[in-house]
């Protein structure tokens, strides 16, 4: 837990019980426009990928099918992706019934993808292949070339993103909002999400 969180829980202590308490998970873009004003947190994982597809184009010597880059999470776990709208509707939502006020909701994914999942689309995107899991907690070796260094530069301000897969309990949430289902998260939205991205950002090396 860091600062930042730690924050948030003491704030939550102080209010628990008198206040409605809205627990969104990682927000993304818009599910239907993939708008967003902020490419940090989950998305720099594809910018990290995005730039280094660009790099391999320019170095002969690499072969981008073979990376042989380990990332320290588990493969099985998920990094709990939500979409902006639903966080909004279901916000909006909860806060207009009475009934609902001063209780805890999680504004999380119902089924979010696997760290594998994300990984085959992006070695499915990118054309790119031999990254793999290592395991949650396994140690960060040194890059060895100017490939993973860019890769680590990227990777490390979100590691916590995928060795941190908290479960979150949904039960005030769904009673409350049996009406507004999660947006699923597939190739295609992950697709529209990334393309925005790309577009607005204008990742370079």
């Amino acid at each position: 837990m860091n600062v930042y969180e730690e924050s948030k829980w003491e704030a939550e202590q102080l209010w628990h019980g008198k206040a409605t308490l809205l627990r969104p998970s990682i927000i993304v873009g818009h599910s239907e426009t993939a708008r967003c004003k902020s490419f940090t947190g989950w998305y720099i994982l594809f910018q990290a990928l995005h730039l280094l597809d660009r790099l391999l184009h320019e170095s002969k010597d690499s072969n981008r099918l073979n990376l042989d880059i380990n990332l320290p999470a588990d493969s099985h776990a998920a990094a709990n992706i939500v979409p902006v709208d639903y966080v909004a509707k279901a916000a909006v939502a909860i806060i207009e019934k009475t009934d609902n006020h001063n209780n805890i909701f999680h504004l999380t994914h119902t089924d979010p993808p696997s760290h594998q999942w994300t990984m085959n689309y992006i070695c499915k995107r990118f054309n790119l292949g031999g990254i793999h899991f290592s395991g949650a907690g396994t140690p960060i070796t040194e890059p060895r070339n100017l490939i993973e260094h860019m890769v680590w530069h990227q990777m490390k301000t979100i590691l916590f993103h995928f060795s941190n897969n908290p479960v979150f309990d949904r039960t005030n949430t769904d009673r409350a909002l049996p009406h507004i289902p999660v947006p699923p998260i597939t190739e295609a939205i992950v697709t529209k999400l990334v393309d925005y991205a790309i577009e607005k950002e204008k990742w370079t090396l």
